[in-house]
């Protein structure tokens, strides 16, 4: 028969290895959920999104570099405060950027040290002509997507674009547009186009040249049922095409 003590013993180291298992899972469980413990100098987050109602939280820990993000999303708050936030962010440096419901027109910000790992950039909503020149030299932007800018000029921009040589995907909808200029297939690798909600009736001939397009979206526009049928023949070597108006 087992001596009581040995029981008692044994009991005790059991309760005591379950009681490390515990701490052991509920220290995992804060880190993915980027909870910030008490021994944690910093904590991880997929995700950063500031707005107006929590901005002054988290620019405190963004100054403390308590706080470390792959895609950083702003919104709705003044530029001064936006610029605050992008100079600061130099530590971090993300690789996707959304600016929405800002004015960037007119926008001076010259210190662009923390966008230089960018590879997605939205400009939403932002009362912008072109795409301001802190983005000029961004060499790794493979994406932009500047939808809701009807004040969009798109020579510039393709102009513009010719800096990205990574640039794959380009995003323009709902920007009130008629007419897309002849400059867009100075853009050769691109891969994706979305001119979603838009008033075009027809698209430049050289369009049907841009051979390494994969998918190109184009519903809500104005093309007759005609010429959607002269697009997807013309189109036939893009694999995804999306043509649905009302």
């Amino acid at each position: 028969m087992s001596h009581p003590f040995f029981i008692h013993k044994t009991s005790f180291g059991i309760k005591f290895i379950l009681l490390l298992l515990s701490l052991f899972m509920i220290q995992c469980n804060t880190k993915k959920l980027g909870i910030k413990t008490k021994t944690a100098k910093e904590y991880f987050r997929p995700v950063l999104i500031i707005d107006q109602a929590n901005f002054k939280k988290n620019i405190v820990l963004i100054a403390k570099r308590k706080i470390y993000f792959n895609e950083l999303r702003i919104y709705n708050i003044g530029k001064d405060s936006l610029i605050q936030i992008l100079d600061d962010i130099i530590y971090v440096k993300p690789n996707s950027l959304t600016i929405g419901d800002i004015d960037l027109s007119n926008i001076k910000w010259t210190n662009n040290a923390s966008l230089q790992n960018l590879r997605h950039v939205n400009l939403i909503n932002t009362n912008i002509d072109t795409l301001p020149l802190i983005f000029i030299d961004l060499e790794s932007l493979e994406s932009i997507d500047i939808s809701y800018n009807p004040t969009i000029n798109l020579e510039l921009l393709f102009n513009q674009c010719l800096n990205y040589s990574k640039l794959g995907s380009l995003s323009v909808e709902y920007c009130n547009i008629s007419k897309i200029p002849n400059s867009i297939c100075t853009l050769p690798k691109l891969f994706m186009l979305s001119f979603i909600g838009n008033e075009l009736k027809e698209l430049p001939p050289c369009v049907f040249k841009l051979h390494n397009i994969k998918q190109i979206n184009l519903e809500m526009n104005k093309f007759t049922e005609d010429y959607k049928s002269t697009l997807k023949d013309s189109l036939s070597f893009i694999k995804f095409i999306y043509l649905y108006n009302p």
